[in-house]
């Protein structure tokens, strides 16, 4: 019995000591720019940053099902032990909500939890943060995280998660849509599917004469509906300018998140 137990606390420590290896970390200080902040009475133990890296991290779809997305930008690993009392040592139960406090500041959010990690994304500094948190054990922690320049709010919906967002909220909404021709081209599938009929509404924020422009945005996209084969009369276009913004003037990020196309349901 008493063989059994200091083999399982064995075989415990040889895990944590090959996950620690195969993260790699140079012990080193972390770079004095990173936003977030470990708990009280934790120490770095490793940290490594590249200039490129890559990592694929897990999200949740629009269907709760879980994809990996491969991001590739400046790289950060940093490893933190607890040094408190052992006997309250935290738990992933306390962590993941710890660090989505965190990454709020930051107009964050967390896409993916698990038994054993966490994924999170913020944006600071015209930059998209992409980081998971993994809870190795024994008071040992791994943040690791992909940076990418500029804020990349722009989600890849396919037709079905357009259906699903639609019956949920009433509205998808969009971002630099007239740029990204993958979310465009399922727009233009779904609408061609579709019977109902929809506001597409443009808003423009933080700019000169926002409702000009957004209106000659609306204007854009409902010729190049129309050069697609769907059918206009489903779609009325309209821009509205800076007058229904979704985050406040104050707020991290306000231009980027407010500046937005959405898909409304008319009926």
């Amino acid at each position: 019995m008493l063989l059994g137990f200091f083999m399982g606390k064995i075989m415990k420590t040889l895990f944590i000591a090959l996950f620690l290896l195969a993260a790699s970390p140079v012990w080193a200080a972390c770079p004095d720019n990173f936003a977030l902040q470990p708990p009280k009475q934790h120490e770095v133990i490793g940290c490594n940053d590249k200039a490129d890296g890559a990592y694929h991290f897990n999200i949740f779809d629009a269907a709760h099902q879980t994809l990996s997305l491969r991001k590739q930008g400046v790289s950060l690993n940093i490893q933190y032990k607890y040094t408190g009392d052992w006997l309250i040592t935290p738990t992933r139960i306390q962590l993941v909500p710890y660090y989505l406090e965190q990454v709020r500041r930051y107009d964050g959010k967390l896409l993916f939890e698990d038994e054993s990690h966490a994924t999170y994304t913020y944006y600071r500094d015209d930059r998209t943060h992409w980081l998971e948190l993994t809870f190795v054990g024994d008071g040992i922690h791994v943040l690791k995280q992909i940076s990418q320049a500029g804020i990349v709010l722009d989600a890849q919906y396919n037709v079905g998660q357009i259906k699903s967002r639609i019956k949920r909220y009433g509205k998808v909404v969009f971002y630099e849509l007239l740029t990204n021709q993958a979310s465009f081209d399922v727009l233009v599938e779904f609408l061609r599917a579709e019977e109902r009929e929809f506001y597409i509404v443009s808003h423009v924020y933080g700019q000169q004469d926002n409702e000009q422009k957004s209106r000659q945005e609306a204007l854009i996209l409902y010729q190049r509906f129309l050069t697609r084969g769907v059918d206009t009369g489903k779609v009325i276009s309209k821009g509205i300018g800076d007058l229904s913004p979704l985050k406040s003037p104050s707020s991290v990020n306000a231009v980027k998140k407010n500046t937005r196309i959405e898909l409304v349901l008319r009926n």
